[in-house]
């Protein structure tokens, strides 16, 4: 439920992210656990439930123009419940979901360090509209990146939505070799231009 009570999911995968963790020693074992601490958190928090793409129904249901909404702002969306993952090339997790963001967290202590930024773009294929080159929309990802078995990247892939012709799915390699909280490095190893739907 939003922070105002005046708005609520119908579908468990679309609740705040949430992390838990056990820590096993030889003294017992110690159980925390935490919200990231995400700009969607804060919204949901303190007002109403902005305008997003949900995996099932709101209630009360979302209007034709809030639905609108949803659907030309879904890269703000930065709630990240379904899965966790360990950056290619270094020690550094992160909370994932069917979108584009990833969420960084400290894996002991469970506190949020914040939006993961890409030293590179992920489009490549970008439209030509009277002469001008216009980028597309990173709109969906996966919660289930993989490990490259010899080069220890992040594979994923990555949808983008473009203003004029089909989506284009690009495969992307992602290196996060540097500190937490700085840019990770990320690369185009294909493309593959969908047919337009409709």
């Amino acid at each position: 439920m939003a922070g105002d009570g005046a708005r609520c999911y119908q579908h468990a995968f679309d609740g705040l992210a949430k992390l838990v963790c056990f820590d096993v020693s030889d003294n017992g074992v110690r159980f925390s656990t935490r919200f990231l601490r995400t700009d969607w958190y804060d919204k949901m928090s303190t007002g109403a439930m902005p305008p997003s793409v949900t995996t099932g129904p709101v209630d009360p249901p979302w209007s034709s123009a809030e639905g609108l909404v949803a659907a030309v702002t879904g890269t703000a969306f930065d709630n990240t419940p379904v899965n966790l993952h360990r950056l290619g090339g270094g020690d550094r997790w992160v909370a994932v979901t069917d979108a584009p963001p990833l969420i960084e967290f400290d894996p002991k202590t469970l506190e949020t360090i914040g939006r993961v930024e890409g030293r590179a773009t992920p489009f490549v294929g970008q439209t030509k509209k009277l002469g001008f080159s216009v980028p597309g929309t990173e709109l969906f990802s996966t919660a289930h990146p993989q490990r490259h078995p010899k080069t220890g990247e992040t594979l994923n892939y990555h949808l983008e939505l473009r203003p004029a012709g089909g989506p284009v799915a690009h495969i992307v390699a992602t290196s996060a070799s540097g500190a937490p909280g700085s840019p990770i490095d990320r690369r185009i190893l294909g493309s593959v231009e969908l047919e337009t739907i409709g």
